[in-house]
């Protein structure tokens, strides 16, 4: 368990939610020159390279396109189906939130097919339930991970791919002003660069250093003027940054921020419902009441549908991707073995006799 990256998770679901929550409580600055409009963004750009370097561990230990995808499907598709599900059967205007309200629309057969298969983008569907439009650009990127695990498997590879994205990102802007994976694509990648690093990085800033720097990198993002290459810039500093601190050592907090971090897929599906339930639906009770129901809820929902429904796909998912791994042929050695061959053979030379 890496203490630092459930510290960056948890904080990162933290922002999404407090940022949404002042976003509906129309608290979002500028306070002296903090906006605090973008700590949703920011909370989304945490994830982003958070979310790439788990999966570059995930493939370390258990490689395989395949069987990858299949982890990553039961672990991403169950519950956000079960969120958009609810909102489609109720009626919730859960698209969008706006200073004391919240907005919907009905949606018609293509959007909730785009909705439930998360493929928003490609069909140009606005999102039935706010936040999962970034599960669209996460999902297509989990197809193209185990490929880069593969390529950027060095660090000079991995800064090589990086560079390669980047460029291609900012010309396709240049043609493009509808949003796609490219435009995501480096906010990803830095999480790579961060996988190579903590494999060579000895040299360690101490460990409390790195709430501090968190917390000073994002109050710099807050602060500087809404650009594509401010949320470039982010990722990448925060990539480079992750493998240079030590450990966090402090029970309480790296405690209650494996928890969030355990929880936070449901957290951040769910948070527009706590705010929506709490302080619109419940506008009528006081304001203790109305905070009260939203810590509630955000503490017992998420739960609850871990352990009903994100935990149980979860396991399935990794039952299915280890029986298709037990499934494929053993591969034959090239060439074959022979009884006859003499074992004084001398021995060999040349490039081909480096096994490392």
């Amino acid at each position: 368990m890496n203490k630092n990256l459930d510290f960056l998770r948890a904080f990162a679901v933290l922002l999404v939610t407090v940022g949404h929550a002042l976003a509906f409580f129309a608290k979002l600055g500028p306070y002296a020159h903090i906006r605090l409009l973008t700590l949703g963004g920011l909370g989304v750009l945490l994830f982003f390279v958070h979310t790439a370097l788990v999966l570059m561990q995930s493939l370390e230990r258990e490689p395989g396109a395949v069987s990858f995808l299949i982890r990553r499907i039961f672990r991403v598709y169950p519950l956000a189906m079960f969120a958009i599900g609810v909102v489609i059967l109720f009626h919730l205007p859960q698209a969008t939130i706006e200073p004391h309200h919240f907005s919907g629309y009905k949606p018609d057969f293509s959007d909730i097919i785009a909705n439930l298969s998360l493929t928003q983008n490609f069909s140009l569907r606005a999102p039935i339930l706010g936040p999962t439009w970034t599960l669209s650009y996460e999902m297509q990127m989990y197809i193209f991970l185990p490929l880069l695990f593969a390529i950027a498997y060095t660090l000079n590879r991995a800064f090589a791919v990086y560079l390669a994205v980047l460029a291609l990102s900012l010309v396709i802007r240049h043609f493009s002003i509808l949003p796609n994976l490219a435009f995501w694509a480096p906010c990803f990648l830095p999480g790579i660069l961060a996988y190579q690093l903590l494999k060579t990085t000895h040299r360690k800033l101490p460990a409390f250093c790195w709430p501090i720097f968190l917390t000073a990198l994002c109050t710099l993002y807050t602060m500087a003027p809404d650009s594509f290459y401010k949320d470039y810039a982010l990722c990448a500093a925060l990539g480079l940054a992750i493998p240079r601190f030590a450990q966090l050592q402090f029970p309480a907090v790296t405690s209650s921020c494996h928890y969030l971090a355990k929880y936070s897929y449901g957290i951040y599906l769910t948070h527009f419902a706590a705010i929506y339930f709490a302080f619109d639906r419940a506008s009528h009770l006081p304001r203790s009441v109305q905070f009260t129901l939203f810590i509630a809820i955000l503490a017992v929902i998420p739960i609850l549908l871990y352990h009903t429904i994100e935990s149980p796909m979860i396991n399935l998912g990794k039952k299915i991707a280890a029986t298709h791994t037990s499934i494929r042929p053993t591969p034959k050695p090239y060439p074959p073995p022979s009884a006859h061959l003499s074992l004084d053979l001398p021995e060999p030379c040349g490039p081909m006799s480096r096994r490392g």
